[in-house]
């Protein structure tokens, strides 16, 4: 226990600012979680036409993360994130005038685009700040901080959904823009290469030399490594779009509070869940434990689909809850394991492309699998997916991998 505690506390002191801005953003998560029920119960949708547009809000994940790891690696990390937060901020605020009007979606694509930005800035950030030895416990305490707010913000979002669905947009705003302030004065501004701290025989962290094709070409298992994680975060996005749809239809009018209980519950197991999860890992290669989060996946989902208890809604929510701190804490690490220093933010961004599209992709996938075999079916479906994510993983595995890769 002693030594558990005394790895935290040789955290580099970007880990906790992160943790710390995170929790602040989070807890005024007020917009992105309710995407679906904005579109189904504010604008009146059906559910493939609200799949259409969920589908097209995360489309701009697309070329935002790909811009937003360029610039990263070409003018700075600290350059692009206070530039995306504030255009983040602008097009938060300026949604809550036009909540009830079609024009919505127009910001909450602003919205994403700056978002997807921000993403790879942060990964490139702390990779900087951090070795192969503590790395799952820095995404880990950036994570964590994320799900303590989060334990907040949907909970209270959902009780402003129906009668004060404007002040969503502003607190989650206000929020943002407290966490911009901190990062503008506490993290410094330098480069990749003044804060430089991996070890020196680390080969894949080396400078490359060649472009950004031939690196992706060089190492083929990374490539199957988003894959992977491009299917588990298909199985996620369920938790965006078919739950709150079960939801609806299981507990009516009661759906929307019900759906922001359950995020805060989701939250709360990660707090629980997340600094054992980030310690403890490390002593298995990262591999083995997306495998183990892809099981919890598959089980902790199809559970989700089959009962209107709450009590037992919760306790699936824990299981596939475990799996995403496991997903989380591990599959960052595993990217800043394998990226050369100087293509930090383009990695960061191409491979949470891919794998990120798995989320954005859920949608219009689930929308149409719902439209055609109904709801009910969508469980089963997702559970032999998380299977095979898990054999997958485990076969693209090196022979030699036994500890944290």
């Amino acid at each position: 226990m002693h030594s558990f505690i005394d790895k935290w506390r040789r955290l580099p002191r970007i880990a906790y600012i992160f943790g710390v801005s995170n929790f602040v953003i989070a807890a005024g998560a007020f917009v992105m979680p309710f995407l679906t029920l904005m579109l189904t119960k504010k604008l009146g949708m059906s559910t493939l036409e609200a799949a259409f547009y969920v589908n097209i809000v995360f489309v701009a994940y697309v070329p935002a993360t790909i811009l937003g790891g360029w610039l990263t690696d070409r003018i700075g990390r600290k350059t692009v994130y206070i530039g995306a937060i504030c255009l983040e901020i602008l097009a938060t605020a300026c949604a809550g005038f036009y909540a009830n009007q079609f024009e919505l979606i127009y910001f909450l694509f602003a919205i994403a685009f700056m978002n997807g930005m921000v993403s790879p800035v942060m990964q490139a950030w702390q990779a900087d700040y951090s070795t192969p030895e503590n790395r799952q416990m820095v995404f880990g305490t950036s994570y964590f901080g994320w799900n303590l707010g989060f334990a907040i913000g949907p909970a209270v979002a959902g009780l402003l959904f129906n009668n004060h669905f404007q002040l969503m947009f502003w607190g989650d705003a206000f929020t943002t823009f407290c966490a911009m302030v901190l990062i503008l004065f506490l993290l410094p501004h330098e480069k990749p290469e003044q804060t430089e701290t991996e070890s020196p025989e680390r080969e894949a962290e080396k400078a490359h030399e060649g472009g950004m094709w031939s690196l992706l070409l060089s190492r083929p298992r990374l490539l199957l490594f988003a894959l992977v994680g491009y299917f588990l975060n298909l199985i996620y996005g369920q938790m965006a779009f078919s739950v709150p749809i079960h939801l609806d239809a299981t507990f009516g009018a009661d759906g929307p509070a019900i759906f922001g209980q359950l995020w805060m519950v989701n939250a709360l197991m990660v707090v629980v869940f997340t600094p054992f999860v980030a310690g403890l890992s490390g002593r298995y290669s990262t591999y083995f434990n997306i495998a183990i989060a892809a099981v919890c996946y598959g089980i902790g989902f199809s559970l989700l689909g089959s009962t209107n208890s709450f009590m037992l809604l919760s306790m699936s929510i824990a299981v596939f809850t475990f799996g995403e701190v496991m997903s989380a804490t591990n599959s960052q690490a595993h990217i800043a394991n394998e990226s050369p220093k100087n293509f930090r933010g383009r990695m960061s961004g191409t491979l949470n492309l891919l794998i990120g599209a798995g989320y954005g992709m859920s949608p219009l996938l689930s929308g149409l699998f719902i439209d055609k075999w109904g709801i009910e079916m969508i469980w089963p479906t997702v559970f032999g997916i998380g299977m095979v994510c898990a054999v997958a993983i485990l076969l693209i595995r090196p022979k030699s991998v036994v500890a944290a890769s």
